[in-house]
């Protein structure tokens, strides 16, 4: 294996190749920047490749080998030159007669899963003693606070996510607080893989617990937090966030607060055009099941 050079060009066939990568052309993989590919070398003349050399195959008896240096990850998260490269896998193993691994779909089955909190009926909770942790309210408890919920003000606040908690509370407020939130999932949810909370902004420093156990905590940035596999369970389930607060706006303050499992690169070989359908609204679009 070698490194390319650095270029700005999309993998092309070389002339005369022939029809070895029949239904593809040229406009299948491209990509903006300069990326820095591994590319084959030292392969027999005898073979196909495209240039740069990222995809070869070689004649060997009655059939061929293909080999491919890259993966739909060695392109940024989310470009559309990772969900071209995914296309073209599955076009390739498609005309050289793999078999599918699930002869009953040629697709991989959908197990995202996105459930959204933000909505749901919140309580929160002062603690300006900071006397939670010892009252056990990570566990869902309700110790010596508070708890409100619902409508708070006559212009029609209610304790929720996604505002600075001044505008259920009509006053200001440093310090301590907890956030709780009682929800109930099905067997199927609760049994979802590669599950996280994410809980968008929090001002300032929060400490998240799940079920009495706590997935993580920050003084900075989006608040996306791995939950452990056989963590959640169905019917009831208890998130809490103690949160410590000292500037306005306070608390949870925007973004869409849920539970999903749909990021990483792995979308990328089930979902050809991440983040929009172009002109593939049926499963062709999904990458097949070797």
């Amino acid at each position: 294996m070698k490194r390319s050079a650095k270029t700005e060009k999309a993998v092309t066939l070389t002339p005369g190749n022939g029809n070895w990568m029949e239904g593809w052309s040229e406009c299948e993989l491209y990509w903006r920047g300069k990326p820095e590919l591994p590319e084959f070398s030292r392969f027999p003349k005898s073979a196909d490749a495209t240039s740069p050399a990222v995809l070869v195959r070689v004649n060997h008896g009655c059939g061929s080998y293909f080999f491919s240096s890259l993966t739909p990850e060695s392109f940024d998260t989310g470009k559309m030159a990772a969900a071209k490269y995914a296309r073209l896998i599955s076009a390739v193993l498609t005309s050289h007669g793999a078999a599918l691994a699930n002869s009953a779909s040629p697709y991989l089955p959908d197990r995202s899963l996105t459930i959204p909190l933000r909505n749901l009926r919140w309580e929160f909770s002062l603690d300006p003693n900071d006397e939670g942790l010892a009252e056990n309210r990570q566990s869902g408890f309700d110790g010596s606070g508070k708890w409100l919920s619902g409508q708070q003000t006559l212009g029609g606040e209610s304790v929720r996510p996604g505002v600075g908690y001044e505008a259920f509370l009509e006053r200001d407020y440093a310090g301590v607080s907890f956030y709780r939130l009682r929800f109930k999932l099905t067997a199927e949810q609760a049994t979802a893989k590669n599950m996280r909370a994410e809980l968008g902004t929090i001002n300032s420093s929060d400490r998240t617990f799940l079920n009495g156990k706590e997935i993580g905590s920050s003084a900075a940035g989006r608040r996306v937090y791995r939950i452990p596999d056989g963590l959640l369970k169905p019917g009831e389930n208890t998130l809490v966030i103690r949160v410590e607060s000292r500037k306005k706006p306070g608390g949870i303050v925007d973004a869409a607060i849920q539970l999903s499992n749909t990021d990483g690169v792995t979308s990328f070989w089930k979902r050809l055009y991440p983040g929009g359908d172009r002109d593939y609204n049926y499963n062709p679009d999904w990458i097949r099941q070797y």
